[in-house]
C-alpha cells in the first residue's frame, strides 16, 4: 500500500466500520491530493426517533413506530437502526411486532425502544372504543354559533372512556357544517352526521331551522291575535299562562298538529298561507297572560 494511503487509513477513526473502507478511500486520497482537510461522517448515535401516536389508540390496528437512530445532526444509521428493539410494559395491554404496536385492551403502557446503550421510552394509551353514544335527534338553528356535540365512548361491557377524539362528518355539508366536535347549522333542511371514533360509529339526525318570529306577548283577558303564516313547515312554541289557564292557538286551515300539552309545541306544513288565532280564554277572573311567542321555519 502507498505511504500516503497508509497515512490516511491511520487517520481514520477506530469507530468506523470497515464495510465503509472502499467508498470513503477515493474521497480521501483526492482530497489529500489537493492538499485539504479531511472531514469524516458523524457516526456516533445520538438519540432515537419514533413516529409516537398523537393521542390514544382506538382499535386494535398496528402502528407504525418506525424507529431511527440518528446522530446529533440527524443523520439517519442504518446498521443501528436495524437492531432497535421494542418494548411494552406491563403486559397484556399491547403487543409488538416488528415496528409497531397494537392494543389488545384499553390501558396504558410504556413502550420502550432500545438501540445499544440508547433508549427511548414514553407512555402509549389504548382505549378500544365499541360504541358511541350519541343524541338520538339534534336541531340548529341558522346563523347560530356551533353546538357541541354530547358524545360519549364505551369500552369493554359498556365502560366509559375517557380522552377520545371524535371525528365528524356532515353528509350534507350545504346544511351542516363540522367545525371540531361541534356542528354548525347553514341552511334549512335535514342531514345526518356520522361520528366516528376507532372502529365505532354512530349517526344523528340533524334539522335545521330559521328563526322568523321571537316577540313578547301580552294578552288581556278574552284578547286574540292573529299571526300569518306564508306557504312552508313550521314549529312554533307558546310559552304564555295566565294565572289560571293557559293560552291557545287555534289553526283555521287546519294545517298545525295539536300542540304537546306540557310546553305548547306546534307543527305546521302549509301548502298556502294560513292565519293563526292566539286567544286568552275569557276567565272570571279577568286573568292578563304574558309571555313568548316563537316560530321558526323548516323541521316539518
Amino acid at each position: 500500500m502507498p505511504p500516503a494511503s497508509r497515512t490516511l487509513l491511520s487517520a481514520l477513526p477506530p469507530a468506523l466500520p470497515p464495510a465503509l473502507l472502499p467508498a470513503l478511500l477515493p474521497a480521501l486520497l483526492c482530497a489529500a491530493c489537493r492538499g485539504a482537510p479531511v472531514a469524516f461522517l458523524d457516526t456516533t448515535p445520538a438519540r432515537i426517533n419514533a413516529a409516537w401516536p398523537a393521542g390514544p389508540l382506538l382499535n386494535g390496528d398496528p402502528f407504525t413506530l418506525n424507529p431511527q437512530v440518528q446522530t446529533a445532526s440527524g443523520r439517519t444509521l442504518f446498521e443501528e437502526t436495524a437492531a432497535v428493539q421494542i418494548t411494552a410494559a406491563p403486559d397484556g395491554v399491547l403487543t409488538v411486532k416488528d415496528n409497531t404496536v397494537a392494543c389488545l385492551q384499553s390501558g396504558d403502557a410504556d413502550v420502550t425502544l432500545q438501540s445499544g446503550a440508547l433508549t427511548e421510552k414514553k407512555p402509549v394509551s389504548c382505549r378500544l372504543v365499541e360504541k358511541i353514544v350519541v343524541p338520538s335527534a339534534l336541531t340548529l338553528l341558522t346563523g347560530a354559533e356551533g353546538k357541541p356535540l354530547a358524545l360519549r365512548a364505551l369500552g369493554k361491557n359498556g365502560k366509559p372512556l375517557d380522552s377520545i377524539s371524535f371525528r365528524l362528518q356532515s353528509a350534507d355539508p350545504q346544511i351542516v357544517d363540522v367545525q371540531g366536535q361541534s356542528a354548525v347549522g347553514l341552511s334549512i333542511g335535514a342531514t345526518t352526521l356520522t361520528v366516528t371514533a376507532g372502529s365505532a360509529s354512530a349517526t344523528i339526525q340533524v334539522t335545521v331551522i330559521r328563526q322568523v318570529e321571537n316577540r313578547s306577548m301580552t294578552l288581556n283577558d278574552g284578547e286574540s291575535v292573529s299571526y300569518s303564516l306564508p306557504r312552508g313547515d313550521y314549529h312554533i312554541q307558546l310559552d304564555m299562562r295566565s294565572s289560571r289557564q293557559a293560552v291557545s292557538i287555534t289553526d283555521r286551515s287546519g294545517a298545525c298538529s295539536s300542540p304537546a300539552a306540557t310546553n305548547h309545541d306546534y307543527r305546521c306544513s302549509t301548502t298556502a298561507s294560513t292565519t293563526l288565532l292566539i286567544s286568552n280564554p275569557r276567565d272570571p277572573g279577568r286573568a292578563t297572560a304574558s309571555g313568548m311567542f316563537l316560530v321558526f321555519a323548516g323541521g316539518g
